[in-house]
């Protein structure tokens, strides 16, 4: 029951709101109507019939109780990512004063580790990051082994209908990434990538936006950041579409790769948004709306450094 109603439809906003078709489960909308145009006796009878309903609806269905630290008393914040794209977010065997601890030898760091402490502290809750392969993280996310996604998540087309996001945190310029010594290394245009083999993380936006490039050989989408630079080394690709933060920072550990930045009106379309990913039909829960407010509050002098840091 308590988790019913900490989890559930927000009753007192449907009511004050007027906004029942968005509020409301649509399985519950016709009951809903018959009850606001009914008589006052109708409207008894259907309060106890809609209650009783939501109740057994509920049974079995409803999001757990979410953990608590035994420690410090605090909920836990669990996070989702995949540790696989620095500079947002990435493993090492090195603790610093801004890592969170992902196993007994490994820390996570990176912008995205930034955003999610600032988050945590904001809520007053105790952060928690859990490693998961970015194929896997929706399915975490639905299982509710986390809470939210901080994977440097720009959603494709299709995943934006399987999942809800929370307002972009992080706006990026596209931008591709190939071997120093191809002739692809002096394009200033997307067009010039006409007939080459381009790919991007499955999933992703940059998936979506490599279909700009006329008669592009689009490759088929990986997993992982790790995946990609590995495909392009091996020649099965001929360049890869990313964000330009991560851009500089695969090219930096990669010497014999680089970033290609298109010109001016020559390049993509659209910027890469990255955003917070949530369970679908959440967005209308108390943890949502003080994970927005949040997010919200989390000044752009903060953001500059969280990405300065993450970059050094």
């Amino acid at each position: 029951m308590g988790t019913l109603l900490t989890r559930g439809v927000k009753w007192d906003k449907v009511i004050k709101n007027r906004d029942y078709k968005k509020r409301l489960p649509m399985k519950y909308w016709p009951l809903f109507c018959i009850f606001m145009t009914g008589g006052k006796s109708m409207k008894k009878l259907l309060t106890a019939v809609l209650a009783c309903t939501l109740l057994l609806s509920g049974c079995g269905s409803s999001a757990p109780e979410r953990a608590v630290s035994q420690t410090t008393g605090k909920t836990y914040f669990k996070v989702g990512m995949d540790c696989d794209d620095a500079p947002f977010n990435s493993q090492t065997k090195q603790q610093t004063s801004s890592s969170v601890i992902i196993s007994d030898d490994s820390y996570s760091v990176g912008y995205d580790v930034n955003i999610a402490r600032k988050l945590a502290e904001t809520m007053g809750e105790e952060i928690q990051v859990k490693k998961i392969s970015r194929d896997t993280l929706k399915d975490s996310l639905d299982k509710y082994d986390i809470d939210v996604i901080i994977s440097a998540l720009s959603p494709s087309e299709a995943l934006k209908k399987e999942m809800d996001f929370t307002k972009p945190y992080y706006s990026s310029e596209r931008v591709l990434v190939v071997r120093k010594d191809d002739k692809a290394a002096k394009y200033k245009d997307i067009a010039q990538f006409k007939g080459l083999k381009v790919a991007a993380l499955a999933n992703s936006s940059f998936d979506d936006a490599i279909n700009e490039i006329k008669e592009v050989k689009h490759a088929d989408a990986l997993k992982n950041t790790t995946e990609l630079v590995k495909a392009l080394t091996d020649k099965k690709v001929d360049a890869i579409v990313v964000g330009k933060e991560s851009a500089q920072s695969i090219v930096k550990k990669n010497k014999d790769l680089v970033v290609v930045t298109p010109d001016e009106k020559k390049g993509f379309s659209t910027k890469a948004d990255y955003v917070i990913g949530v369970k679908k039909g959440t967005t209308d829960e108390d943890f949502f709306e003080n994970l927005q407010k949040a997010l919200d509050g989390i000044s752009k002098e903060d953001k500059e450094t969280f990405m300065k840091a993450a970059i050094a």
